[in-house]
């Protein structure tokens, strides 16, 4: 039997992310240019994918396929240096030619934007279209799955009732899967899931207030380097062999150096050049 400590966890992980989007939609609904930047949020993402595996094959042609399998499989930190990369020049690249975009059609809308769409495009580590992979594998779905897996777990059903295509083996997988997920493994995949979906609107401020008066190369170098920094230590947390309850400490601080980093960007005021539309 699945214990109730887990279904709350999971719900309460639900709650979590489902409180995520809430948040924003309550803060900027009535905000000029709303849905203007939850779409272009959206399309950055696709972009930002777009680009995360472009860099990947590129990586695999400059290693070669079987040079980069051992390697991965050889070291985890080397598996999450590749893969948080890919991420940064994605997020970065999308972050710059989504706001270009935006200015250039007048849909920049100062102060509301960077939150907007910064917080769609990074969503899609919460919520990822078509099952596209994400770096914690943890999305809002993954919670939904556990919590009807867990269910159906506890209801004890006969291989007949769980379809012909399930075999004794498939379930004793799927219950020990279960029977090993400790305390605070399901909350702690939740927490930094959110801390990583958020710092894209760090990343998008980053760009647009602070480097938006550098040059372009700065402007695309700098901040990727310090979002790749975050995305490699987020996702480090998650392959060391602690407790989750250590994790989740871990997460958390690195959560509040991300609060931190984004008040000291807020001082600073908004401080962006809107192109008005031709």
């Amino acid at each position: 039997m699945i214990s109730s400590t887990f279904f709350i966890e999971v719900i309460v992980s639900i709650l979590l992310l489902v409180s995520y989007f809430v948040f924003f939609f309550i803060k900027y609904r009535k905000q000029p240019g709303f849905l203007s930047s939850l779409l272009w949020g959206i399309g950055g993402f696709f972009v930002a994918n777009a680009i995360y595996n472009v860099v990947l094959i590129a990586i695999t042609s400059v290693l070669g396929e079987e040079r980069l399998i051992s390697l991965i499989e050889g070291s985890d930190i080397a598996f999450v240096i590749l893969t948080t990369f890919a991420l940064a020049v994605g997020a970065s690249f999308a972050v710059i030619f989504v706001s270009k975009m935006q200015k250039k059609r007048g849909t920049f809308i100062e102060g509301n934007t960077e939150e907007v769409t910064g917080m769609a495009m990074g969503a899609g580590l919460i919520t990822p279209p078509f099952g596209q992979s994400m770096m914690i594998n943890a999305s809002l779905m993954y919670f939904v799955t556990l919590f009807i897996n867990g269910f159906v777990i506890n209801q004890s059903p006969t291989l007949e009732e769980l379809g012909e295509n399930f075999t004794q083996e498939m379930w004793n997988e799927l219950v020990a899967s279960f029977q090993a997920i400790k305390f605070l493994d399901v909350f702690y995949l939740a927490v930094i899931t959110l801390i990583m979906a958020f710092s894209y609107i760090i990343l998008y401020k980053l760009i647009e207030r602070v480097f938006s008066d550098k040059p372009t190369w700065m402007k695309f170098l700098v901040p990727t380097m310090m979002m790749w920094s975050f995305l490699f230590l987020a996702s480090m947390i998650n392959v060391l062999t602690v407790a989750s309850f250590v994790k989740l400490i871990l997460a958390l601080v690195l959560g509040g150096l991300l609060f931190y980093g984004n008040k000291v960007i807020n001082d600073r005021g908004v401080k962006v050049d809107v192109i008005d539309p031709q």
